[in-house]
């Protein structure tokens, strides 16, 4: 008798410990925007210090790491939208960020936003370059660093060439600064700036309509091509499965000239795959 093929499956079960670190997470973001609200109200400071930073980093990287995004086959996954949950979690996060920010505006009495100006040249050939370097990679600048703690080989070649690129930008800004800054500069511009919109409930008012837009990718964009919404995937609620030869025969195809023990080592080769 020929084995049932062995399939990857999402369930409650497997999910609990992402949501426990998500938790924590979400905790300790709210901490830190309690924490610069009372510097700034009560001590009047408006630069964080230092340490801040470092624990920000920390706090974020922990469960990056355990939920596998250094891994380059995520992100590209992600980039060529085989996968969509990366894609999902950026919307939500930027969406409930924009709420929660201009909902504060209306009860601090200053917000030091920081929006940068809007050079056309430089956001866009930089945006380009961007996509194109995290494509290439399969790395952000954040989890190449995470990426080289696991001990990845080619996480190496991605931080020379990182701060290859950062020296290059160095050694040629003041030659082309005038090019990328100053041409088709409009200034800082921002959703409420384009409608004319000046009061802070106007502010709150776009925002809490941007903020669920992007939240609501939650609920109508499937993780996987022709699977249910990511909503439905991350809490358990659907039977989605992929078998594993499908996940190998796409890694395959996309990676062709990767030998057959390589993929044997492959995270998902494991029945305990991440999800």
């Amino acid at each position: 008798m020929g084995s049932k093929p062995l399939k990857i499956q999402v369930g409650a079960a497997s999910l609990r410990p992402m949501w426990v670190v998500a938790s924590i997470l979400l905790i300790g973001a709210l901490a830190m925007l309690v924490g610069g609200v009372v510097m700034q109200l009560v001590y009047h400071i408006t630069l964080a210090p230092l340490w801040v930073g470092i624990f920000a980093g920390i706090l974020l990287s922990i469960p990056l790491e355990i939920w596998d995004f250094p891994n380059p086959d995520v992100i590209i996954k992600a980039i060529t939208l085989k996968d969509r949950l990366l894609m999902v979690c950026f919307g939500l996060v930027i969406g409930l960020g924009a709420i929660l920010l201009y909902a504060l505006n209306l009860f601090v009495p200053v917000l030091h936003w920081g929006i940068k100006a809007f050079f056309v040249p430089g956001v866009v050939i930089g945006g380009l370059l961007f996509g194109v370097g995290v494509a290439v990679a399969g790395y952000f600048p954040g989890t190449i660093w995470i990426a080289l703690g696991q001990g990845r080989r080619d996480a190496v070649y991605a931080v020379i060439g990182g701060l290859l690129g950062a020296l290059t930008w160095s050694l040629i800004f003041g030659q082309a600064r005038y090019f990328f800054w100053d041409t088709l500069n409009f200034g800082p511009i921002t959703w409420p700036t384009l409608f004319g919109l000046t009061t802070k409930v106007d502010e709150l008012i776009v925002a809490v309509i941007f903020g669920l837009l992007m939240v609501s990718m939650w609920l109508f964009i499937p993780r996987r091509q022709g699977g249910k919404a990511c909503v439905l995937h991350l809490t358990g609620k659907t039977k989605e499965v992929m078998p594993l030869e499908d996940e190998i025969s796409e890694f395959k195809e996309d990676y062709p000239k990767i030998p057959d023990y390589v993929i044997e080592l492959s995270p998902f080769s494991s029945p305990v795959h991440r999800g």
